[in-house]
């Protein structure tokens, strides 16, 4: 009997031993290695001698639980841990708190560093992603007949601008019955038209360079090579003329320095200029008031309106009534009062808001929209005009602001009588 419970106790103790010896030995050491301490330290923490420690780590004896406690205490584990080699969560905290406490520690001795490294970071995101972001260009002509001033390209990382002002046509012996005007450039050998108006106003085309239609990057890279403006006239007799001007681009302000220096008072004449010209007489979309207006707009005409078959129940069902006198359709939209004028292929619609009267003309046959703006309905505050076909706007008159809600809503306005024809 005596000699079984021997075995017995025997057995238990291998056991036991081998628990150990393959966990809390291995346990002890890495313990201690990570916390760069020695034996004798580690020993010093938990009040045995280094012989002890030692005799731990190569499995030669096993701590009791005075010294498991003491161990626990001392690095901030749990028993299961040092016994079984199996953490628990509150020891994958106390180490995750542990290694917070280190980084803050690193961080608040080398702050200076870290902001130093980060502002310099910054500042190397800010320059690549403004370097040369602005480029401008004055434009010069050289022609006997024609003539333009304060005329500029801006290209830009996200929008490019080109403006044309102050056209006229010089020593003219005649009286013009009819005019039109081109600006052109010469693409890949062919000519690649830019711009064509009927008037002498002044160019203005303003474009997002992700929806570029006119201002795409081939057609930038030939203007600075060839930009050319033909004015063509017929007078009174029906005789035809025809002018042409060389346009040349020239740089004068590139975003490509760390400092600027503005003495000029010619440069700052410039820079205001451009400044209140683009912020006044173009417009500017934004993604989402773009996309808007591309869904919106009937640029193509691809169901014609039939003026000779209107069908007034049709359009009585959404709203307009028809006005057999003056022979238009017409409604009211809350604020807007809307005419459908097919004799003239004309939608129009007018409405007044903070003293200011509008009025917004859409002649769909040929895709123009006029817009104009009147103080007190007599006093024109200001003029413009967007052609759909070709996206080109330009201020006619005074300060447009941007105007993309009326087109929008007349585009809008035109689908859905479409789609009710």
């Amino acid at each position: 009997m005596g000699k079984k419970i021997n075995e017995t106790n025997k057995e238990t103790k291998n056991k036991t031993t081998n628990i150990v010896d393959g966990s809390f030995a291995i346990y002890i050491f890495k313990l201690r290695t990570d916390n760069k301490l020695t034996q004798k330290e580690f020993a010093e923490l938990i009040h045995v001698s280094d012989r002890t420690i030692s005799k731990w780590e190569n499995s030669l004896s096993v701590p009791d639980l005075i010294h498991i406690r003491n161990i626990s205490h001392a690095f901030g584990v749990s028993p299961n841990a040092i016994v079984l080699d199996k953490m628990s969560f509150r020891d994958y905290l106390r180490i995750f708190l542990k290694l917070i406490k280190k980084l803050s520690k690193i961080l608040f001795n080398n702050i200076f560093k870290v902001i130093f490294f980060i502002i310099f970071i910054l500042l190397i995101i800010f320059f690549l992603n403004n370097y040369n972001s602005v480029n401008i260009y004055t434009l010069t002509y050289s022609s006997d007949n024609i003539t333009i001033d304060n005329s500029y390209f801006i290209k830009t990382s996200n929008k490019n601008l080109l403006l044309i002002n102050d056209i006229n046509l010089n020593y003219i012996d005649y009286e013009i019955e009819d005019i039109k005007l081109e600006l052109y450039t010469i693409l890949n050998g062919d000519k690649m038209t830019i711009y064509k108006e009927d008037t002498l106003n002044d160019i203005s085309i303003s474009e997002l360079n992700s929806y570029s239609d006119i201002l795409s990057s081939d057609v930038i890279k030939s203007m600075r090579k060839n930009l050319f403006l033909l004015i063509k006239t017929i007078d009174t007799n029906g005789n035809e003329y025809s002018y042409k001007c060389t346009i040349s681009m020239k740089s004068y302000f590139r975003n490509d320095k760390l400092i600027y220096w503005v003495n000029s008072k010619d440069n700052n004449e410039i820079t205001s200029y451009i400044k209140n010209y683009d912020n006044s007489l173009t417009v500017n979309f934004t993604e989402d008031s773009f996309n808007n207006f591309i869904n919106s707009e009937i640029t193509k005409n691809s169901k014609k309106i039939d003026n000779s078959n209107i069908d007034k129940e049709a359009l009585k069902e959404i709203g307009y009534e028809y006005d057999s006198y003056n022979d238009y359709y017409f409604k009211m939209d809350e604020d807007k009062e809307i005419t459908f004028q097919p004799e003239y292929d004309l939608l129009f619609i007018k409405y007044d808001k903070e003293s200011l009267n509008y009025k917004i003309s859409y002649y769909y046959e040929t895709g123009k929209i006029i817009i104009e703006v009147y103080e007190n309905n007599s006093v024109l505050v200001c003029k413009y005009k967007y052609i759909i076909e070709t996206k080109l706007n330009n201020c006619l008159y005074g300060k447009c602001p941007n105007f993309n809600t009326d087109i929008n809503y007349i585009l809008e306005a035109f689908q859905n009588i479409l789609s009710t024809l």
